[in-house]
């Protein structure tokens, strides 16, 4: 139905969509993550700005 090579040709298709799906799905996570991490920081910065900090 799908040709002589499709034993071969599928399961490497479906290997390599898992993989690129796991990778993107990992930086989305990731991305994230570190955006939540920059707000708290930031959050800190504007909590903790004094005087010396703040431009005249």
């Amino acid at each position: 139905m799908f040709g002589e090579h499709a034993a071969f040709i599928i399961p490497a298709y479906l290997v390599s969509f898992a993989g690129l799906a796991l990778l993107a799905a990992y930086i989305i996570l990731t991305h994230a993550r570190r955006r939540h991490e920059l707000e708290k920081l930031e959050r800190r910065i504007r909590e903790s700005d004094t005087d010396v900090n703040r431009p005249q």
